[in-house]
């Protein structure tokens, strides 16, 4: 009888951990029927990563303006919330509309105060950034590819 016991409790505490995947918790969702539901810009099973997490890396490409083309690099990773992230030597951050587009609210870029919008293809980074004052050029397009560097 106590072996009998023994198993029907072993059965149980199997059954309640393969299906208890909330018991650590939904970070920044909610648990459904024991599955974490995220919310908008985090995934995992626990919804602890912001879902713009795979954009993170080092990027090379050109900055294009009236001046002519330089070649650039620079880091990209995720700010101070999950929506947004940051080009380290740009000194540029772009808030997400969605898992593609972004805008570029205004900022200072190359000594001048710019406001653009671009996009992320998959490994690929465009960007459009319009002069807000008197810059010393005009529009300049950013385009850049993910690099082991």
């Amino acid at each position: 009888m106590r072996g009998i016991i023994t198993i029907i409790l072993a059965l149980f505490a199997l059954q309640w951990s393969a299906c208890s995947r909330c018991r650590d918790g939904c970070m920044n969702g909610t648990c459904i029927k024991k599955a974490c539901a995220c919310d908008l810009w985090y995934e995992g099973d626990r919804c602890d990563r912001s879902s713009l997490t795979s954009y993170v890396g080092y990027y090379r490409g050109t900055a294009t303006n009236d001046r002519g083309t330089v070649r650039i690099g620079f880091h990209l990773f995720i700010g101070e919330s999950p929506d947004q992230m940051l080009a380290d030597s740009l000194g540029l951050f772009f808030d997400f509309d969605n898992q593609s587009r972004f805008a570029i609210p205004e900022q200072t870029y190359a000594g001048a105060g710019y406001a653009g919008e671009g996009e992320m293809l998959v490994e690929l980074i465009s960007i459009r950034l319009d002069p807000v004052s008197d810059a010393p050029q005009g529009s300049t397009l950013i385009q850049a590819s993910k690099s082991d560097i």
